[in-house]
């Protein structure tokens, strides 16, 4: 399945989804923690997607347990931009 997100309610779509081999939700507090540890979890995420099908990793989305597995739960209260700027691959 292939995801177009853009807007918040593109998000909100990703609600009741099963976390999956090509889908992962982080929550945006992740953000927040220090530069290592940012890059230590989103290098894991993304070299597990490399040794797969790849997949997407959506920061913004809380997660609870279902069934024994992850699903989207909700749409979380993301990070201010003022205290925290959007980042690109270069300011890593």
């Amino acid at each position: 399945m292939e995801y177009t997100i853009e807007t918040e309610s593109d998000l909100a779509k990703l609600i009741g989804q099963y976390e999956s081999i090509r889908l992962e939700f982080k929550r945006s507090a992740l953000l927040t923690t220090p530069k290592d540890k940012i890059i230590e979890n989103l290098t894991k995420e993304a070299s597990a997607f490399a040794n797969t099908e790849g997949g997407l990793i959506v920061i913004g989305i809380g997660e609870r347990e279902s069934r024994g597995k992850s699903i989207g739960a909700e749409i979380d209260e993301g990070v201010d931009p003022t205290v925290f700027p959007l980042i690109n691959s270069n300011s890593l």
